[in-house]
């Protein structure tokens, strides 16, 4: 494969490489940084109907290493299950600086955040 043109799936441009059996092994390392590194707490997920779509939108101010999107995420699969599909928008440098962390990152289900983003949703 080509590492200047990898996948789009690679590049964050692509829903397909999210993968519930990956999302599964990551589940108990995720839990720690839930509960004991970033001691999470959330609430109000009995207003969520995971049949159907949703926009959660955060705000965070902890630059590129803020753990919001991805421990949301970790609270949806813990609430929700692997299967059930939740997506969560990146920062671009991901992509642009550490590609082995981007191929998991959309195997998670993220994507590349970006205001000219054709990613959609049937």
């Amino acid at each position: 494969m080509n590492r200047k043109n990898p996948p789009l799936s690679e590049r964050g441009w692509s829903l397909d490489a999210r993968s519930p059996q990956v999302i599964e092994s990551w589940m108990p390392t995720w839990e720690w940084f839930y509960r004991y590194y970033f001691r999470v707490r959330t609430e109000g997920w009995h207003h969520i109907n995971p049949q159907e779509r949703v926009l959660l939108v955060g705000s965070h101010n902890g630059g590129l290493a803020a753990p919001d999107m991805a421990m949301v995420m970790y609270d949806w699969f813990r609430r929700f299950g692997a299967q059930q599909p939740v997506y969560g928008l990146m920062h671009s440098h991901v992509w642009q600086v550490y590609p082995e962390m981007a191929k998991l990152a959309a195997q998670m289900g993220m994507c590349f955040a970006s205001t000219a983003s054709d990613i959609r949703l049937s």
